[in-house]
């Protein structure tokens, strides 16, 4: 044993174990001056960091509830399947369907004729005999159309020039065989329009 070393003593703890010596840092990582401890500090922090995500998305639950999925949907068995739902479509008037003639609820009270005259087409709105609005694109002139309905105060028609239409043209209703009410327009005029 060379001289001025003293002698190991097996039963004298090791300094580096003793509790108020600094922790030995891991090979690649550099003590903070000052800090005794730097393992729990990084610990500390990684607690702290986890901690504030998982309050955060706790948070966010409770902030936002309509973003959960429904409890049925968390118990529901996986294996099985929910039939798929098939949207049925809403019911559209047929292009090809034809106007109300009668009303739907009978003949109708009301004998109504519609008159348009003119040359080349115009485009009509009319009302139907249950009172439904009619619209009639690029129609040859003249056009003529006989209705029965209840609806006394639905009774309309107009007519609208288009390209080509000729120099004058007027409508007409006629109510229960009488007197028809009737309107003349020049190629200055647009619309003509008859009311009952």
């Amino acid at each position: 044993m060379p001289e001025g070393t003293p002698p190991s003593d097996p039963s004298s703890p090791d300094p580096s174990a003793r509790p108020d010596a600094a922790p030995v840092p891991p090979a690649g990582v550099e003590p903070q001056p000052g800090d005794p401890h730097p393992r729990r500090r990084v610990l500390t922090s990684a607690a702290l960091a986890v901690a504030l995500l998982l309050g955060g998305l706790g948070g966010y639950a409770l902030l936002r509830p309509d973003d959960q999925p429904p409890a049925e949907s968390l118990t529901a068995d996986p294996r099985q399947t929910a039939a798929p739902t098939v949207a049925t479509p809403e019911p559209t008037q047929n292009a090809s369907a034809r106007p109300a003639t009668t009303p739907s609820t009978g003949p109708g009270q009301v004998q109504v004729v519609y008159e348009v005259t003119g040359q080349g087409r115009a485009d009509i709105l009319y009302d139907d005999a249950n009172g439904e609005k009619i619209w009639l694109d690029a129609v040859q002139l003249p056009w003529r159309a006989n209705i029965r309905t209840d609806r006394r105060d639905h009774v309309l028609v107009q007519v609208s020039r288009t390209v080509g239409t000729g120099d004058s043209m007027a409508c007409s209703v006629t109510i229960d065989g009488g007197t028809p009410v009737t309107e003349r327009v020049s190629e200055a005029a647009w619309r003509a329009s008859c009311f009952g």
